[in-house]
C-alpha cells in the first residue's frame, strides 16, 4: 500500500464506510509484522501506526466515530502508538485517558 501524506486509514471486515465495519483485532499473544520505507519521511514529517479502541462512543460527527488518546476532534479513546517515526527516529507510547 503507498499514501500520500495527511491520510489515515481504517482496517474493514467490509467494502463499506462506518464504524459498524470496523475491523476488531485481538493483539493479545499475537503477532505484528510490516514493512516501512521510512527513506522519504523526514524532519518535520511523522508516520504513525497505531491502534485505538474504536468507536468513540460520544462521537456523532464522523461516520467512523474516530477517538485517540490525545482527543483529536475532542473525543478519549485508549491508544497504543506501536510507530512513531521518521527516518531519524522511532518511538513506541502506550497512552492512557479518562472514559468519555
Amino acid at each position: 500500500m503507498t499514501f500520500d501524506y495527511n491520510n489515515r486509514m481504517y482496517l474493514s471486515t467490509a467494502d463499506a464506510s462506518g464504524s459498524s465495519t470496523l475491523l476488531l483485532v485481538n493483539l493479545v499473544g499475537a503477532v505484528l509484522e510490516y514493512d516501512m520505507d521510512m527513506s522519504q519521511v523526514g524532519c518535520g514529517c511523522l508516520t504513525a501506526l497505531y491502534t485505538v479502541s474504536m468507536p468513540g462512543l460520544d462521537n456523532n460527527s464522523d461516520p467512523f466515530q474516530y477517538c485517540d488518546a490525545n482527543q483529536v476532534g475532542g473525543h478519549w479513546c485508549p491508544e497504543f502508538d506501536i510507530m512513531e517515526a521518521n527516518k531519524y527516529a522511532f518511538h513506541v507510547t502506550g497512552h492512557t485517558c479518562d472514559t468519555p
